[in-house]
């Protein structure tokens, strides 16, 4: 063994590891935006399914009342005082949303159960607030966007959040929104009386199938909405950490129903956000708005689901291909959404 000599390999030079390092780094660096892109393409197939399950809702409960629900019930109790609006608005009132009346058709029988003697009577009132044992402080999977982490469980009054909100077609203060290839045909959509509104859901709505003249493959009837979106309210964060929509209920009658519904109109398109130095007043608040980069999604009333470019044609005179989807019997053609 005197004359043997162990031959030892070469060691890797310094600047060698840090080109081996440094390749590792560019690969991780071209990998990752690729597994993002594939997590958030799983997360918006998971919120398309979502939405597609709320639309299949409202058409079995459509088909078994005979009408879509209510975008939420409105209850005069007798003996309100006049004005009715600055008396509901401070009643502390509940109101039920759509949502709550589609729980049977969601298999959630078991919150539904809880509140069908309300549900059912015309005259019901919703509770005031929601808690985990009434099942109106919890969340049901189905109202819940994977790609908005952030939303609380439980918003205003301890009702349960929601990402999901009805189409109301035009909100706006003492203005007009003229269309019909910018003929001075418009609607006044007088706040906060709601004088008209050309949506598919509002207070105490009856629409039928047949009431959407413009088609329902052409009419959105639910969409999204993050917790970035401001009600005009609460504003954005409402001192809740983000508050998106409400699924069971709004605690006052006709005030809180931006939790509900959302509109089209020019000022309020998707995904644009108003700064959080705007405080919220009749006017100043977001429309439908998700996390999904470039637009959100939406169920149109046919069941059929769509990802709306957040860059869609939106117009008031002539009117725009956002609020043409949005308004369910305008009489104008729908193209290259």
């Amino acid at each position: 063994m005197a004359g043997l000599k162990l031959r030892c390999g070469a060691a890797f030079t310094l600047i060698e590891l840090l080109v081996v390092i440094a390749i590792i780094g560019v690969l991780v660096g071209l990998l990752l935006p690729a597994v993002q892109t594939a997590r958030e393409a799983g997360r918006r197939a998971a919120c398309q399914n979502k939405l597609k399950q709320l639309g299949l809702a409202v058409h079995n409960y459509a088909d078994a009342n005979k009408k879509l629900p209510p975008g939420y019930r409105f209850v005069i109790p007798p003996g309100t005082a006049s004005p009715v609006f600055n008396t509901l608005r401070s009643s502390g009132l509940g109101a039920w949303a759509w949502s709550a009346f589609l729980l049977p058709y969601l298999e959630e029988s078991a919150i539904y159960d809880q509140h069908a003697a309300s549900l059912s009577d015309p005259d019901g009132v919703a509770p005031t607030g929601g808690t985990v044992a009434n099942g109106l402080g919890t969340r049901p999977s189905v109202f819940a966007c994977p790609s908005d982490s952030e939303l609380l469980v439980q918003g205003i009054n301890g009702y349960g959040t929601s990402n999901y909100v009805a189409n109301y077609g035009v909100h706006y203060s003492g203005s007009s929104l003229d269309h019909h290839g910018g003929q001075r045909v418009g609607y006044v959509i007088s706040e906060p009386f709601r004088a008209s509104h050309e949506g598919v859901f509002c207070w105490n709505s009856t629409y039928r199938w047949k009431d959407i003249t413009d088609g329902t493959s052409s009419t959105i009837m639910l969409g999204e909405v993050s917790h970035l979106d401001r009600d005009w309210n609460y504003g954005r964060f409402g001192g809740l950490g983000g508050v998106a929509g409400n699924w069971p209920c709004i605690s006052r009658q006709m005030k809180d129903d931006g939790l509900l519904m959302r509109d089209v109109h020019p000022n309020h398109p998707i995904n644009s956000r108003l700064p959080d130095s705007i405080n919220a007043s009749w006017g100043d608040h977001d429309g439908f708005g998700s996390f999904h980069p470039g637009g959100a999604m939406f169920v149109f009333c046919d069941g059929s689901t769509h990802f709306l470019d957040e860059n869609i044609a939106s117009s008031s005179s002539p009117l725009g291909t956002y609020q043409r989807l949005g308004f369910r019997a305008d009489g104008l053609l729908v193209e290259g959404y």
